[in-house]
């Protein structure tokens, strides 16, 4: 019996630093804005937001679990990968590059792959921007303002399971043209578009796959008849995956044409959909 009181007292102990040291930082974070002649709504926005990273400590990064400090570097990639893959192979693509080539799909999520977190009205990228990264959102709600439409109601609300920006890996110099914004605290995936082409382009199973992919969602791009967009108005589910995904799509390309249109795509991109069209 002893022994349970002691218990509970010491989590009581424990669980009242937690909450004194809590208070402490927030009283501190107060202390050093009110300081600074902060705005109240800025302030308000930051406060808002450590309380919501705080209650998200078990996403915090994972150099700061001790414990996978003592995990091996194998393990550690297989972690990175379990935990991004429910997210990104909502990508037809990338289901399928989980399939073709599970080492390729290893190596992006351990060396592509990155998680960002957003404040409510954190900005993700603005338009005119040089586009570098794919995203897909991981939690909450981003709100995406298109500047080539004349149209004041052209926004799209942006939620989990979505991404955004893709042709960032297809065209080498692709700038956006749209702002995108979070509408509430919420964490999205990036994808480096120069190290998705360069871990791409190890493997030729994933190389002939994702080349394939890449002509015939560029073909597509070019035929639709919108406005750009960072959102693809591709409807992707109204494709057969051996549609955008055609098996021998690439197999009269050599292994050098391949790598070009992954790594310096935008010069042959144009030249494909270009011929295609014929207009």
């Amino acid at each position: 019996f002893s022994y349970v009181v002691g218990s509970i007292t010491g989590s009581l102990a424990q669980l009242r630093a937690m909450t004194e040291g809590r208070t402490r930082q927030f009283w501190q974070l107060r202390k050093y804005m009110s300081a600074h002649r902060v705005p109240i709504a800025l302030s308000v926005r930051i406060q808002k937001y450590a309380e919501h990273a705080l209650e998200r400590q078990q996403d915090s990064p994972k150099n700061s679990i001790e414990l996978l400090g003592l995990v091996s570097e194998q393990l550690r990639a297989e972690l990175e990968f379990a935990i991004c893959m429910p997210y990104i192979s909502v990508h037809p693509l990338f289901e399928r590059l989980r399939l073709e080539s599970d080492v390729t799909m290893h190596r992006l999520a351990r060396s592509a792959i990155s998680r960002k977190l957003l404040a409510r009205e954190d900005v993700l990228f603005h338009a005119a921007e040089l586009a570098t990264h794919m995203y897909f959102i991981a939690k909450g709600s981003l709100q995406y303002v298109s500047t080539e439409s004349e149209s004041k109601n052209c926004i799209v609300e942006v939620g989990n399971e979505e991404w955004v920006s893709e042709l960032a890996l297809w065209l080498e110099d692709w700038l956006h043209v749209g702002l995108l914004t979070a509408r509430v605290e919420s964490s999205v995936l990036q994808l480096a578009a120069d190290k998705f082409g360069e871990l791409i382009s190890l493997n030729p199973t994933a190389l002939k796959v994702a080349s394939s992919y890449a002509v015939n969602f560029v073909k597509a791009f070019h035929a639709e008849k919108t406005l750009p967009s960072d959102i693809s108005s591709v409807d992707y589910m109204s494709f057969e995956l051996r549609g955008l995904l055609q098996k021998g799509g690439s197999s009269l390309m050599s292994r050098k044409m391949t790598r070009k249109i992954v790594l310096k795509p935008m010069r042959y991109f144009l030249r494909v959909a270009g011929s295609s069209q014929q207009v």
